[in-house]
């Protein structure tokens, strides 16, 4: 079953840019080039850094704050307007988590519209972000191509 989100108010480009987002995390091994473990926190600046050269039609910012009482990074979808029935329908905000705490799936959009952002709680920008273990996550998103992904661009999504 396609779910009344997924079939009415969701827009096609924050449906692709969380199919996007969820092979991008599929590409990277959990251990970074240190050996420690992939931090939410770089992990969300990776993915943006994807996303705004793979989906332009996608407005998006990494949000450092809480998720519950976890530290916690995340990316937040601005609202786009689309055409639905021949009418236009406002999408978003919405919450692209693609690192969840204590979640499975791993990367979970979110509508911030209906509540749910009361559980993301933002805060200042993190000052501990490794830039080397962002640039070597990219590499890894980066390292087959992303064609599929492309040539769906604007169409990825349920119709």
């Amino acid at each position: 079953m396609r779910s009344y989100s997924l079939r009415e108010t969701i827009a096609p480009a924050h449906y692709g840019a969380h199919a996007l987002a969820v092979d991008l995390v599929h590409r990277v091994a959990h251990l970074d080039a240190h050996g420690d473990e992939v931090r939410c926190h770089e992990l969300a600046r990776a993915v943006l850094r994807v996303l705004h050269d793979v989906r332009p039609d996608v407005r998006a910012l990494v949000v450092d704050g809480r998720c519950g009482y976890v530290d916690h990074s995340w990316l937040r979808l601005e609202p786009v307007i689309f055409a639905k029935h021949a009418a236009q329908r406002a999408s978003g905000p919405f919450v692209l988590d693609v690192y969840a705490p204590g979640s499975s799936p791993q990367v979970l959009l979110l509508a911030a519209s209906h509540g749910i952002d009361a559980a993301y709680v933002p805060g200042p920008p993190r000052r501990d972000v490794r830039d080397d273990v962002v640039d070597h996550l990219v590499a890894q998103m980066l390292l087959y191509p992303l064609d599929h992904l492309l040539r769906a661009r604007g169409t990825v999504g349920p119709r």
